[in-house]
């Protein structure tokens, strides 16, 4: 059957090979298939282990390749110049590897690339220089790896990206260098880690940021500064922390914010209402029933008692 694919001819412009559930072991066969302009390649589901150095010969025949797809796979390092050859690449998946580490150089060539996806594998270190090559690249999924630690510039070779997903990892601080140079970035998500400290100015250069996910963290008090920096956020979330008190002028740069979701923490008062110029009014604001407890119970003496029960929505 594996010799069945070493040469095979494509009648329509843009076609799906598909290579998933082939027993695969490497992809030295790929150098050998003839196909037309504007293939997409799926290889998911098979053994393969190892991308090898010499990939970029492999490939040499598929400059015109858009989607190359290698899910579910047993793929554990990422070499240097690997997929130079694929100047027309968009979207380049590896979900579900066991990927550990990624050299230096390992997206060279890649210009176009537009889509990488490295979800579910076993990186716990981001380090300067993994997404070097990475210019226009718009979407990147880190999620459910075991991430710890992010090296200051890592993202910035990322100038183009807007929704980045590192969410369900080990993260435990956002320190003021994690994010720079995601100057066009969208929307973040670092939902489900272990965050328990932001730094002041950590969002400080993320001007065009309208969606931010922190739910299913750790932390226990929002400061003033922050969240400095998000001028243009729309959408914060912030629900299953262990949200204790949010300080005075803590949200008062969200001038933007439609929406905010803070039910389930832990929260003792809702003064912090009072100290922003935010217009809950015309807001949607989640929380718990503990914040009718409060409008009930608590005079917050800054005349938003109808404005919470506006708009403070079980």
């Amino acid at each position: 059957m594996k010799s069945s694919l070493f040469v095979l001819f494509f009648l329509f412009k843009s076609v799906l090979l598909d290579l998933q559930n082939k027993n695969l072991t490497d992809l030295t066969f790929v150098e050998n298939l003839v196909h037309l302009n504007d293939s997409h390649i799926d290889i998911s589901n098979n053994m393969i282990s190892l991308i090898h150095i010499n990939m970029s010969v492999v490939f040499s025949n598929w400059t015109d390749l858009h989607n190359l797809i290698l899910d579910n796979n047993c793929i554990q390092v990422l070499k240097p110049n690997s997929f130079t050859t694929l100047v027309s690449l968009k979207d380049l998946s590896f979900q579900q590897n066991k990927i550990v580490f990624i050299h230096t150089g390992a997206f060279n060539g890649l210009k176009k690339l537009i889509l990488l996806s490295l979800e579910g594998n076993n990186l716990v270190n981001l380090k300067k220089g993994m997404f070097d090559g990475l210019d226009n690249l718009e979407n990147l999924f880190l999620s459910q790896n075991h991430i710890e630690w992010i090296e200051d510039g890592v993202f910035s070779p990322l100038g183009s990206l807007t929704y980045l997903h590192m969410n369900k990892n080990k993260i435990r601080t956002l320190w003021p260098g994690t994010l720079s140079g995601l100057v066009n970035l969208n929307m973040l998500d670092l939902s489900k880690n272990s965050i328990h400290h932001i730094s002041s100015q950590v969002f400080f250069n993320l001007k065009k940021i309208t969606n931010l996910d922190l739910a299913g963290n750790n932390l226990v008090n929002l400061t003033f500064g922050m969240l400095i920096g998000l001028d243009r956020l729309q959408y914060l979330f912030l629900n299953n922390n262990k949200i204790k008190v949010i300080r005075p002028n803590a949200l008062a740069s969200l001038k933007k914010l439609n929406y905010i979701d803070l039910s389930s923490n832990h929260l003792r008062s809702v003064n912090f209402l009072c100290s922003t110029n935010i217009n809950f009014t015309f807001q949607i604001f989640k929380c718990d029933q503990q914040f009718e407890y409060f409008y009930e119970q608590e005079d917050i003496g800054c005349g938003k008692k109808s404005e919470i029960k506006k708009t403070c929505k079980k």
